[in-house]
């Protein structure tokens, strides 16, 4: 059997491929191919079930197939395939071979792919899944258990050379449009979600703070080494060509459930090892946060709490801006004024509650996405009205 997957069925290929352990960017490259149901004479859903994509993803069923083709005539006449014609407009080794006949469309494929689908705030954040070194769940995405500490799938460089050799392929213009807000090496969700919405412009309730850089390692000087602090220190998230950073600490960063559930238990052993743990990350912060600094950096704190909050991430992002004036040329004029705005600020919280994993999350992504339908729909009606 010979199969091309894409689109969403690619990108939770990946995650699947990702969470594993596979290293994506060290597999072979292939070009779209031409579906064969092969040793069948035609494509049934128990055809497939017996094939690689089933071994990799026994759900694929429940979630539909999307599948690329290289002609219209090469189409899977069948009920379970969604199928892409990609005749022209691609560059070579646009696939990712799997082996056994499957293909599936590489990370920078599925990140065109996407941003015709996803509002710019999510496909900024998946291009940060995509280039950083952790995946999130296929079968819950949004709050589904994350894969950390894992290779990248590809870099912003890779993306950006993919899609200049695009040709008049769909999602094209939106893809180049958001890459600029997309940094490598991402560590977390969260890290990837406030890094899009200080790379993000105005118009998408951002900070208009870009361009950043995800956790540089920052060495320690010889004096500092030989009073025993760490050889280096890293920061979540660093304003390019200023001294000012983010550092995301969540709610499992201080985790009190140990402490906690040995209290419950009456046992003192385990509470006190659970306390020496806690005093032992807390001390760890304070010490990251003074080598930091003596590295010239100011690295401001945000909290789980302060993100959820409504105004929470405005506030420390006003101390950002306020940073950044004082020890840096960067003009952060127009992220001043955007904070002033009240209405601006109801709009952007909203966006964060969609984007953050929580239950309510899925009814705040839905107003977001019919508002923006909404404003698209009334901007071809005014174009329409327009005498060229």
């Amino acid at each position: 059997m010979r199969l091309a997957v894409n689109g969403l069925s690619a990108l939770r290929l990946l995650r699947i491929l990702r969470s594993q352990g596979t290293a994506i960017m060290a597999l072979p490259r292939c070009n779209v191919v031409v579906p064969d149901p092969a040793p069948g004479a035609r494509w049934t859903k128990r055809r497939v079930d017996k094939s690689a994509l089933a071994q990799i993803d026994p759900a694929w069923a429940t979630v539909g197939l999307n599948v690329a083709v290289p002609t219209a005539a090469a189409r899977i006449q069948s009920t379970f395939a969604k199928n892409t014609v990609y005749q022209r407009g691609l560059p070579e080794g646009a696939f990712l071979d799997l082996g056994e006949g499957l293909c599936c469309a590489g990370p920078e494929l599925v990140f065109l792919e996407m941003s015709r689908l996803m509002l710019r705030s999510v496909r900024c954040m998946l291009g940060h899944e995509l280039c950083g070194t952790f995946t999130r769940n296929a079968d819950d995405p949004r709050l589904g258990d994350v894969s950390m500490g894992i290779a990248p799938a590809t870099s912003v460089g890779r993306i950006r050379d993919f899609l200049a050799g695009c040709d008049n392929v769909l999602g094209l213009t939106q893809a180049r449009d958001v890459l600029d807000c997309v940094a490598d090496n991402a560590w977390s969700p969260m890290e990837a979600l406030i890094a899009s919405l200080m790379s993000l412009g105005i118009s998408d309730y951002g900070y208009m703070l870009g361009p950043l850089v995800l956790n540089p390692r920052n060495d320690l000087a010889g004096p500092l080494l030989a009073k025993g602090s760490r050889g280096s220190r890293v920061p979540d998230i660093q304003i390019a060509g200023t001294p000012v950073g983010i550092n995301y600490d969540g709610r499992g960063h201080l985790d009190f459930s140990e402490v906690d559930q040995a209290f419950a238990a009456g046992d003192e052993r385990a509470l006190r090892a659970a306390e020496r743990d806690m005093r032992e990350k807390v001390l760890d912060d304070l010490r990251r946060d003074r080598e930091l600094a003596a590295c010239g950096l100011v690295i401001l704190p945000i909290t789980s709490e302060d993100v959820i909050t409504p105004g929470g991430l405005d506030a420390v992002m006003a101390l950002a801006v306020s940073a950044v004036e004082r020890f840096s040329d960067k003009d952060v004029s127009w992220t001043h004024r955007m904070l002033e705005g009240e209405g601006l600020r109801r709009k952007r919280q909203r966006l964060i509650w969609s984007l953050y994993p929580w239950e309510k999350a899925d009814a705040y992504a839905r107003e977001m996405a019919a508002k923006e339908s909404r404003i698209y729909q009334q901007a071809k009606t005014d174009a329409a009205s327009i005498r060229w």
